[in-house]
């Protein structure tokens, strides 16, 4: 969400979900240390790379008591810098909250002219 900080956007479910704001952002800046953005989490997302934002994005979608995420090829533009297996062993750092999480790759046989 463009008019909120790093923080704001990881903490919202939770205050949705009736957490106090103060524990709530203590819980986003936590999850945010885990992603390497804990620096960056006062930075609004025009002020953060696309692989960031997607990273802030994962974040917001594992923190709280979430039983199901459905995530579609999460690790895509998380960071170039890290191999593949790097990515996903930091997005498994956060994933390990949620019961259960599905990841699909939906292909198409038609050109994506046909579109």
């Amino acid at each position: 969400m463009n008019g909120l900080s790093a923080a704001e956007n990881v903490s919202l479910p939770l205050e949705l979900d009736g957490t106090p704001a103060k524990r709530a952002n203590a819980i986003a800046r936590a999850a945010l240390e885990e992603i390497g953005l804990g620096e960056r989490a006062s930075r609004y997302p025009d002020e953060l790379s696309g692989g960031e934002n997607q990273r802030v994005a994962i974040a917001r979608a594992v923190v709280g008591e979430r039983r199901l995420l459905l995530a579609d090829e999460p690790s895509t533009v998380t960071s170039w810098r890290l191999t593949k297996a790097q990515r996903m062993c930091d997005l498994r750092s956060l994933f390990h909250r949620v019961t259960e999480c599905v990841t699909s790759k939906i292909a198409s046989p038609m050109p994506s002219n046909a579109w």
